[in-house]
């Protein structure tokens, strides 16, 4: 070994001749230079950041540059592809030389093949080396062509791209305070209306009369031919066109908007908001209206006349037409003195032969107040208005304003009935004719009768009169009467922006890369340190490396206590270091293994003395932390009693300062022994040692406690080792021998004591052991021989288990060690949240620790699909966990299943059990619904210790264990239950076909119903049967899998990382990645029988009737039992659970369910029961308001329409897709007995329902159900 080493340093020494010969001044001049240019990068930084912010923010060029830009497009572009090859180059730059320090670095330390140093160079120049290995000509070519790359994605970074801005003003609409000057002109005050007329159009109160050209012809296109959407023109000089039903808003767009256009004048689309009536327009034919023509004795002349639903009985309406013949009369009669001004408004149509659709007609018009937005889109002068759901105050309180715009109409009418046509009668038939045209287009109103197309041709055309006459009231108001009010306004404007957000991405993310690349290697070689002048890019340097008779060689030391290529040791001796013959002071040794250095030169060891107030000590434990900034020492002895000590030393590498965290715990000082440091693993392993009085403040006499414990002076020969930060100390095997050693090191697994004596110094007759000592293999035992083969270390499985659950401590013993090795915002619980998988009821709710609230808290995240939601990890909330988390120190976390609003729900591994189970865990707030399941489930446990228990308990969960955890956001009830594979109705979702094998469906039919006469038994009604509650269980085959085995077959678990959207430290009790659950299912028909095993799940809802009452349901909408909507004074009860059950079933036979609809409204269901199964009940059929909708009195359609029947649903939901499937049928005789087991289940009273033992005797159960149970079993 020494000629070996004095050989090395031979080639070090030449190596450094021949480099001086070269110029080392040079050279030095040239690094600096070099490390100066890592400095641009400070551009493409700055760049990569104003990119970032202008893009999150939404940065818009301003308008001078905007016209500049527009102007100048094809220099801008040429400017911008010149700055981005210039930022390419820079960054292309930095890599080249990161990639040759690097590589120089190495080359110093190890030899290396022609062809690597082939690679290095092409991929520091950058060229192509053809003459390489096929992977390394490869990896040549793309850094060769890496600028051009990086340059495209500058250009597109930081090319003009158009965007649009949003700016927000005011805008004046129509006040509505101020309505004096509404009015029925001229009729009411015999004069005509305040009127205006300017470029922007005719604005007037007379709108009746006004306006009477434009508003027949708006009324006469208001059905469109095909069936679209409507356009209509605004009824003035703007030019824009609405889109769709005015409803009366939109008044101000061109009128008074010119503000709005010269702040803004590249706007191209604006919104706002304004209060007005919404017009609801029902018409119908009635036989018996008292309104009708009459002649007046002349000739000419005819009177309208007779009352109306909403008039004065003392006051008739009447009016005088004039006409040849009462042919061409069409007359409107609007109550002038209605009997009360409310909302709904009534008016009755009259008309001649010529006009026969009108005739008998009567529409009532209902002004509801309602919030508008308006969307007007510049370019194409188009104006949308949209209805809000949101509440709105009235502008017309009194009415007045309804009353006016409707009795317009009986003045239009009025005046536009001439001696041989009625204009009214002619625009409204062009409404009529318009809608029958569009009907005969189109497939869908094919069956709409005649007097159905007249009837919405007429509400068609009305509409139309009403929304143009709010609209021209609100223009009268804004224009003629000055009564305006501001509201604010969102103008988008078109803009330029710097770049698309795919490149501005992609170069800071290249940017940042780099970055973090630059600086972890200047932190990692201490500056460059250890850089060779030899360059091998430089051909003066090869010539001279080769004359040397090879590459650098140089020193390489694998020691312990190594941050950033530093060994750190802390003694009191200094004295023990070549060199170096003080050993009275106190050093902190530090030694650059980038550098030479020899074992027998001291000069090259770097020795710190350390400041007078941190305890001498010698023989101490020194680790660094994860970031490698940070040396903590523990562990000792000193020169006197150090039992004064209060807390851990730290020492801080950049600033060289030492500094103590202050805690309870003493630390324990032991003399001699030998310490041997394991940074990876935060321990260190401690060989022998003892207190006394210089260690130990109670030791007063000259007792000395070894580490194994006796209080006498024997040899030393126990091992153990500090599990660290957690400071728990195991107990490993003994040493072969006794053993006092000096100094110990590491290796892999091997444990070095070097040096040392049989026993203490005041045994003269200890002697010495020659060096090495002992080899202590901390895995298996003491060894004789060292295995150079060993390099890694395997923990003690007793260490294993131990921080299997957490790098940190279930409790620790002073919260001041808590605070200096746990990061901020990091949880040190070994334990950790999960919840079932269990639908979200219905709104958006947060967790906090009293309970449910209706808000989320204020910490938004980005969203991640498939994930629980984040805003709920919080005090009361979630529990964060992990996967490989250790639980209750039984169950080990290996997957994800669900999660729900109340809880998430993990696969784990029993440990004792040796098989698979499902833990729910719980948010720390609790939850109600979560209670009353976990005692249900307790119950019917009880039940099942119970010998003779009935065949359905199988089929109910069990709780196989509950226990509490504690984490950051509370404590958390964890119930352990079987694991499900997935639901059946995930199973049918999962298929293409959605349907299972017909003796698989059969028999998970009979589970189910054997499971519903189980909890029955008990008393319990589960209230949310569905395909969804019911689980298949995961096969006892998968219990044979180990987790490794399970991931080969189902996937890895996929993580995401959790971020918030403000980019900010997560918060306490928030993971750093959450898990997607995964799927351990299949498609329904590839579900065999040995696998149809089934779990009914769910009991959140479940109740006992004998002692609770429930007048509501919560099962899916198209399963709710009818008598819920008929009965909801009298409590549910078993027969709720015979209707779901019988639906469940129809949906496990077929395909799809028994009722169908998308977000159905409760009439909605009602009329799909009706339809399968015939006429409610009389009581309830009476009660049904929605009746008349759909059904005539006897329980039929309405003509033309198509119910789909019980005999229909079965073919064209069970047979038809299994004979399209190729999958068995049900056949004739099975069909008959199913079907009337079902029609039983699901009569209309509950109290005709069979009980669920009946279901049990039924034909279809007992012959060809419970057969294929016993098969399945």
């Amino acid at each position: 070994m020494r000629t070996r080493n004095d050989e090395k340093q031979r080639l070090v020494s030449q190596r450094r001749v021949s480099e001086d010969s070269v110029g080392k001044s040079s050279w030095q001049s040239q690094s600096t230079w070099e490390h100066l240019l890592f400095g641009l990068l400070i551009i493409p930084i700055v760049l990569s950041v104003l990119l970032v912010l202008s893009d999150v923010r939404n940065w818009h060029m301003p308008p001078g540059l905007f016209a500049l830009v527009d102007e100048y497009r094809t220099s801008i572009q040429t400017a911008v592809q010149i700055v981005a090859t210039a930022l390419s180059t820079i960054q292309l730059f930095a890599l080249c030389r990161l990639i040759n320090w690097g590589t120089r670095i190495l080359f110093g330390k190890s030899p290396t093949s022609l062809n690597v140093l082939g690679l290095w160079s092409a991929m520091s120049t950058p060229s192509i080396n053809w003459t390489l290995p096929l992977w390394m000509t490869i990896l040549s070519i793309v850094m060769a062509n890496l600028s051009a790359v990086i340059s495209a994605l500058w250009t597109g970074a930081l090319t003009p791209a158009n965007s649009v801005a949003f700016n927000s003003t005011t805008l004046m609409i129509p006040d509505w305070s101020n309505a004096t000057l509404i009015k029925e002109y001229p009729s009411e005050i015999d004069q005509t209306g305040p009127t205006i007329r300017n470029t922007k159009g005719y604005f007037t109160y007379s709108v009746g009369v006004g306006l009477l050209t434009s508003l027949v012809s708006s009324a006469s296109t208001a059905s469109t031919v095909d069936g679209s959407i409507r356009n209509h023109i605004k009824l003035d000089n703007t030019g824009y066109t609405y889109h769709g039903r005015s409803y009366g808003a939109g008044a101000s767009v061109g009128l008074v908007d010119d503000t709005l256009h010269s702040e803004n004048p590249r706007a191209t689309n604006y919104t706002y908001e304004e209060t007005g009536l919404a017009a609801d327009v029902a018409c119908i034919y009635n036989r018996t209206s008292q309104f009708v023509i009459q002649a007046l004795g002349e000739d000419v002349l005819y009177a309208l006349m007779g009352p109306l639903p909403d008039s004065n009985l003392s006051a008739p309406e009447y009016s005088v037409y004039i006409g040849r013949g009462d042919r061409t009369i069409v007359g409107i009669g609007v109550s002038g003195q209605p009997a009360a001004y409310t909302a709904k408004r009534y008016l009755a149509i009259a008309a001649g032969d010529y006009y026969t659709p009108l005739n008998s007609t009567q529409c009532t018009v209902t002004y509801t107040p309602a919030r508008f937005n308006v969307s007007v889109d510049i370019p194409s002068r188009n104006i949308t208005v949209a209805k809000l759901d949101a509440a709105a105050a009235s502008i017309d309180p009194t009415h007045r304003i309804a009353h006016v715009v409707t009795r317009q109409l009986e003045l239009i009418s009025n005046d536009l009935t001439s001696f041989y046509r009625s204009t009214l009668g002619d625009a409204l038939n062009a409404s009529i004719s318009d809608y029958r045209t569009a009907v005969a287009s189109t497939s869908t109103h094919t069956s709409l009768s005649d007097e159905q197309i007249a009837l919405t041709g007429l509400e068609n055309a009305i509409v139309s009169f009403v929304d143009d006459m709010l609209v021209a009231y609100a223009s009268a108001q804004l224009m003629v009467g000055g009564f305006g009010t501001p509201a604010s306004a969102a103008v988008y404007v078109s803009a330029l922006r710097l770049g698309s957000r795919v490149y501005i991405v992609a170069t800071a993310v290249i940017t940042g890369v780099i970055v973090l690349l630059v600086v972890a290697e200047m932190v990692r070689t201490r500056g460059w340190r250890g850089l060779p002048a030899f360059d091998y890019l430089d051909n003066r340097m090869l010539v001279l490396g080769a004359s040397a008779g090879g590459g650098e060689i140089a020193e390489y030391a694998k020691e312990t206590n190594i941050v950033n290529d530093t060994l750190y040791l802390i003694n009191l001796d200094g004295g023990l270091l070549p060199g170096d013959g003080n050993s009275s002071n106190n050093y902190l040794v530090h030694l650059d293994l980038t550098q030479p250095f020899s074992v027998n030169n001291g000069s090259a060891y770097h020795l710190t003395k350390i400041d007078d107030t941190v305890p001498q000590l010698k023989g101490q434990t020194l680790w660094s932390n994860a970031a490698n900034t940070t040396l903590y020492s523990y562990g000792g002895h000193g020169l006197g009693n150090t039992s004064l000590d209060e807390g851990i030393w730290t020492y801080d590498i950049g600033k060289e300062k030492w500094a103590v965290q202050r805690t309870s715990i003493k630390p324990v000082r032991l003399y001699s022994g030998v310490l041997s440091n394991v940074p990876q693993l935060q321990s260190s392993f401690w060989v022998g040692g003892y207190q006394d009085r210089d260690t130990t403040r109670a030791i007063t006499d000259e007792s000395k406690i070894y580490a194994d414990g006796n209080m006498s002076r024997e040899v030393l020969s126990d091992v153990s080792y500090l599990s660290i930060p957690s400071f728990h100390w195991y107990k490993a095997a003994d040493l072969e021998k006794q053993r006092m050693t000096l100094v110990c090191q590491v290796y892999g697994p091997q444990v070095f004591g070097i040096g040392g004596r049989i026993n203490w110094a005041d045994d003269q007759g200890a002697g010495c052991y020659p060096m090495p000592a002992f080899i202590y293999d901390v895995n298996e035992s003491p060894r004789t021989m060292f295995d150079p083969a060993l390099t890694s270390y395997s923990q003690p499985s007793v260490v294993a288990e131990r921080t299997k659950v957490s790098p940190y401590p279930a409790t620790w013993a002073d919260p001041s060690l808590r605070d200096l090795f746990v990061p901020t915002g990091t949880s040190s619980s070994t334990a950790s949240a999960s919840s079932e998988a269990k639908a979200t009821r219905g709104k958006s709710e947060s967790i906090s620790p009293g309970g449910i609230t209706d808000t989320l808290p204020n910490v938004a995240y980005i969203p991640i699909d498939d994930v629980e939601k984040l805003e709920r990890y919080r005090p009361g909330g979630y529990h964060p966990i992990t996967i490989g988390a250790w639980l209750s120190d039984r169950y080990c976390i290996v997957h994800k299943l669900g999660f729900g609003a109340y809880s998430t729900v993990w696969l784990a591994r029993d440990k004792e059990a040796e098989k698979y189970v499902a833990i729910k865990i719980t948010v720390a707030a609790g939850d109600p619904v979560d209670s009353q399941e976990s005692n249900i489930l307790r119950q019917l446990g009880v039940v099942g210790l119970k010998p003779k228990s009935h065949a359905g308990e199988a089929y109910v969960p069990r709780i196989l264990d509950e226990f509490s955890i504690s984490g950051p956001n509370g404590i958390h009830r964890c119930f352990v239950t079987t694991p499900g594979m997935m639901s059946l109705a995930e199973a049918k979702d999962a298929s293409s076909v959605r349907l299972f094998q017909l003796p698989v469906a059969r028999a998970i039919a009979a589970q189910l119903v054997q499971a519903v006469a189980f909890l029955h038994m008990q008393g319990i009604v589960h209230a949310d049967l569905h395909a969804g509650n019911v689980l298949l269980r995961l096969p006892e085959s998968m219990d044979a899998l180990s987790p490794e085995q399970l991931y080969e077959q189902y996937g890895q678990p996929h993580t995401e990382r959790v971020e918030r959207l403000d980019q900010r430290p997560l918060p306490n009790g928030v993971p750093g990645h959450v898990v997607v659950p995964i799927w351990l299912g299949k498609a329904s028909e590839r579900i065999s029988l040995s696998e149809a095993q089934i779990i009914v799940t769910d009991y959140g809802e479940s109740f006992m009737p004998a002692s609770t009452r429930r007048h509501y349901s919560h099962a899916p909408a198209l399963l709710v039992p009818p008598e819920v909507h008929f009965e909801p004074q009298v409590s549910l009860s078993f027969p709720a659970d015979i209707w779901t059950l019988a639906c469940t079933i129809w949906e496990i036979i077929g395909q799809r369910p028994l009722f169908e609809g998308f977000n159905p409204s409760a009439d909605w269901v009602i009329r799909e029961q009706v339809d399968a199964l015939g006429k409610l009940p009389l009581q309830w059929w009476l009660k049904w308001d929605s009746r008349m909708r759909w059904f005539n009195e006897d329980g039929t359609r309405h003509s033309g329409a198509s119910p789909r029947t019980w005999q229909q649903r079965f073919s064209d939901s069970v047979q038809e897709p299994r004979q399209e499937a190729k999958i068995q049928e049900v056949g004739e005789e099975e069909k008959v007995a199913l079907l009337a087991m079902l029609r039983a289940m699901l009569a209309f009273r509950p109290e005709e329902r069979p009980t669920v033992t009946e279901v049990m005797e039924c034909e279809w159960m007992q012959k060809w159900a419970l057969p294929k149970l016993t098969k399945c079993k």
